[in-house]
């Protein structure tokens, strides 16, 4: 599969996880239940890992035209999972009321963590 079909498919994949987003915050009453909860991080989740994902690869792809696209595809696809994963704990934590300044810096602090120790990582 070439880059070009691969965003094509990504990003139609993405619309279709936003319109499920979008589905649950219209059509499931917030007094659902669980499921209703657990639906609306998912289908969240992967809208934003779509989007990122989506966005990371165009930047790497412009700013490091040298580079293969399956390499900047798969760094912009573990860099779409950290931040999509910072911003749902984030969100999680506020529907809680444990979302505090502290806890934003240490969501902050382990998402790069991660991201420095996936680079370092990867260029061994």
């Amino acid at each position: 599969m070439n880059v070009a079909k691969y965003l094509i498919l990504f990003g139609f994949c993405t619309a279709l996880c936003w319109l499920a987003w979008f589905f649950v915050i219209f059509f499931i009453p917030p007094n659902a239940g669980w499921f209703a909860v657990l639906f609306f991080y998912a289908t969240l989740l992967f809208a934003l890992l779509g989007t990122f994902s989506i966005i990371i690869f165009i930047v790497r792809s412009i700013s490091k035209p040298e580079e293969p696209a399956h390499y900047n595809i798969q760094a912009a696809t573990w860099r779409a999972i950290v931040v999509s994963v910072m911003i749902i704990a984030s969100l999680i934590l506020q529907s809680v009321n444990l979302l505090k300044w502290w806890s934003i810096i240490a969501i902050i602090i382990v998402g790069s963590l991660i991201v420095i120790a996936v680079g370092v990582c990867q260029r061994k």
